[in-house]
């Protein structure tokens, strides 16, 4: 059912930045929606190196751990398309998007959440820019 509520698309709107987007598909609540532990992961791979080589943004609640639970943000896709934009080396790149479920996490650190299942939802590839 997650992988037929949302459409990808991924494009190069200008050579340094690339841009997905997801789009809800006959859903009338947010991606994801459940406990506070499921989200989406947008992870970027590039080839050519560099520091833009790999970025990843999760689309979540986000809370604010210090002293409790405070959120902060909601970047879930609910309604309207999300796009989410990644700076570009002009290399070949894909995009894999992923349902995640983590285990609690008192870190502000996404990266440091432990993730207890995954499964990709789409899988987006786009050539690199032409000399």
């Amino acid at each position: 059912m997650v992988k037929n509520a949302l459409t990808a698309v991924a494009e190069r709107v200008r050579a340094s930045t690339i841009r997905v987007t997801l789009t809800p598909k006959g859903v009338s609540h947010a991606v994801p929606t459940g406990d506070l532990f499921r989200r989406i992961a947008v992870e970027l791979k590039s080839e050519g190196g560099g520091e833009h080589s790999r970025q990843v943004v999760y689309l979540a609640r986000h809370f604010d751990r210090r002293g409790g639970m405070r959120e902060i943000e909601d970047n879930r896709v609910f309604g309207e398309p999300r796009t989410v934009d990644f700076r570009s080396n002009g290399g070949p790149a894909t995009i894999e998007i992923r349902y995640e479920r983590v285990a609690n996490h008192m870190s502000p650190n996404e990266e440091e959440a432990t993730v207890e299942s995954s499964f990709v939802i789409a899988t987006l590839t786009l050539a690199g820019i032409q000399d």
